[in-house]
């Protein structure tokens, strides 16, 4: 049982240390969560649909509310940005992101 729990305590330390190396520590955990399913559905350009990353394993408990707030901070912050054209729900993370 010990080395489970070393090896836990360890990937968190190595998860903090990637977070800062990509410039999220100011981020909340909804906003972490949010990117993190990003850069698994995005497509080669860098689009996505905010439909699909709400349905993610990663952010499909966050509340309806919470989830477009930290979405929205992501907007602003710059790490992703909305999608051209007519289409809502379509985002693209940012090339400073990616």
């Amino acid at each position: 049982m010990r080395s489970k729990e070393m090896s836990f305590a360890q990937l968190k330390r190595m998860l903090l240390m990637m977070e800062a190396d990509l410039g999220m520590t100011d981020l909340s955990q909804d906003e972490k969560d949010i990117l993190a399913a990003v850069f698994e559905l995005r497509d080669a350009n860098g689009y996505f649909e905010s439909d699909s990353v709400r349905s993610h394993e990663l952010t499909s408990s966050v509340s309806h509310g919470t989830f477009f707030r930290a979405l929205r901070s992501l907007v602003e912050r710059g790490l992703i940005e909305k999608g051209e054209g007519r289409q809502r729900k379509l985002y693209r993370l940012s090339l400073q992101a990616s």
